[in-house]
């Protein structure tokens, strides 16, 4: 489970300096002023001079500390520089630390940090070669994009150790080529669950059941049911009665946390023969709202393929405890993005809270504008910051990740009476700043996910260690740039 970021300090001792008292006061200066700039961003801190005052210098205490990091659950380490570190104890704890790492040096004249900082990265250039080396960050003083550095490793180092969850109709079909970039890239876990072990679930749930749920949903305020066709109480159980089935399952399982849950082609067409709305699921399953029942805050997305769910569940990591919104661009005006999600989104968006009471008057139960046979939850996302991050696959097994930070738009009456395809369902107005067409020329995707504030630092930190490039979305010149080499074969 996801809370605030864990991080391991780890210093190295500089025998050079041993008897200068003035280098040891600015040493424990700088290291408290990094300790309390961490503390003060809400990010835990693992620090090894609680063990070793003045660092790390054996191979023995490198062991002792680097278990403390695993043990303790640390998800990033900064390696502090104030002094140049011996060269063969430093690259070896660059190996064998568990997690990726960043080098840090203070500003304080009175150390020798930039040399500290620059040497150790020469030492890392020249002698290694593992992609954690190699892609490892300097940074030198605090600041902002180490906060969103931090949080972006936190969110990778979840997304490797929770798991990835496919329900299925073919099971024996899974091919672990479809998640080749899940399971190269993170070593993750996918399970395959057949869907027919909820279908099953779904049928022992008792009226009974369904119905202090609606209880309950109706107590928190959510009244709007006759929007549009009207809605039977029947149906409203119905459908509550997989999303409790979904519940029960996710809670009686062994995993520990999940990064998302997908339900592949086949699977939604069982879902529709059995008249199943997944909306339900994305909208009311981690409810209450917060994150009371942590084991079932993560996302929901239907008829997926891997780009959509590791883009979905990065951003969901990296927005935690708010689950990313992924869906269709259905409109493309002159100046946004209609993005509308067949399979339902977090109720947070129908508010931008996650107090029950807050959103849940902005839900409307209405027909599935496709079938109108199942029922299903719609609102419409206010206005405010907002960040798309989407997966894209090139020829040749490549991949590239596209970002964009930018806005939710407020739907206009004028915009709404235009909508039919995705009407009812839950729906944004998003602008990048770039001209629609322009970005109908570069999506690598018409399935988009996105979340609330702007997180574009956090995603390219994530991609940077995964030596994954990235194109900017919300720039008119390199949407074009990339647009046209792509078209001569000079993407990436």
């Amino acid at each position: 489970m996801m809370s605030v970021p864990k991080v391991g300090i780890i210093s190295f001792y500089g025998s050079e300096n041993e008897n200068l008292d003035w280098y040891w006061k600015g040493i424990a200066q700088a290291h408290k002023e990094l300790r309390e700039f961490l503390e003060k961003n809400h990010v835990d801190v693992v620090d090894s001079t609680q063990f070793f005052s003045k660092g790390v210098h054996t191979e023995t205490e490198l062991n002792k500390i680097s278990r403390k990091f695993v043990n303790e659950h640390v998800e990033a380490i900064l390696i502090e520089t104030y002094n140049v570190p011996p060269k063969a104890l430093f690259l070896h704890a660059v190996l064998s630390l568990p997690v990726h790492f960043a080098l840090y040096g203070s500003f304080n004249p009175s150390l020798k940090s930039a040399l500290g900082l620059m040497r150790s990265g020469q030492f890392i250039w020249e002698n290694l070669r593992n992609k954690q080396a190699i892609t490892s960050h300097r940074f030198w003083g605090v600041g902002k994009y180490m906060i969103q550095w931090i949080r972006g490793m936190s969110a990778l180092y979840h997304l490797r150790n929770d798991t990835f969850v496919v329900f299925s109709a073919q099971t024996d079909a899974f091919s672990e080529a479809e998640y080749k970039f899940i399971l190269d890239n993170l070593g993750g876990s996918i399970s395959v669950v057949p869907i027919s072990l909820v279908l099953e679930a779904a049928e022992s749930i008792s009226n009974k059941q369904a119905e202090n749920f609606l209880t309950l949903l109706k107590e928190k305020g959510l009244l709007n049911f006759l929007k549009g066709k009207t809605v039977l109480k029947d149906e409203l159980l119905h459908q509550i009665k997989f999303l409790l089935a979904v519940k029960k399952w996710v809670n009686s399982s062994r995993m520990e946390a999940i990064n998302v849950i997908g339900f592949d082609q086949s699977a939604c067409e069982v879902l529709r023969e059995q008249v199943f709305n997944i909306g339900f699921l994305s909208t009311f399953l981690p409810f209450p709202v917060g994150v009371k029942d942590s084991k079932t805050s993560f996302p929901i997305v239907g008829e997926v393929d891997e780009t959509l769910l590791f883009s979905t569940a990065l951003l969901s990591k990296i927005s935690y405890p708010v689950s990313a919104f992924s869906g269709a661009v259905n409109i493309a005006d002159y100046h946004f993005f209609l993005v509308s999600s067949p399979w339902g989104a977090p109720a947070y968006y129908a508010g931008g809270s996650l107090e029950e009471n807050n959103i849940l008057s902005n839900i409307n139960i209405e027909r599935d504008c496709e079938t109108y046979r199942d029922v299903t939850p719609g609102f419409e996302v206010s206005s405010g910051e907002m960040t798309t991050a989407n997966l894209a696959k090139l020829p040749g097994g490549r991949y590239i990740m596209q970002i964009g930070e930018g806005w939710s738009r407020e739907i206009t009456p004028e915009m709404r009476q235009n909508i039919q395809w995705g009407k009812g369902w839950p729906r944004l107005a998003i602008d990048l700043g770039v001209r629609p067409y322009l970005l109908i020329q570069t999506l690598g995707s018409p399935f988009i996910a996105l979340t609330m504030k702007r997180n574009a630092n956090e995603i390219k930190a994530v991609c940077d260690q995964l030596q994954l490039p990235v194109m900017r979305l919300d720039s008119e010149a390199a949407v074009k740039e990339f647009r046209d080499h792509f078209r001569t074969g000079r993407v990436i």
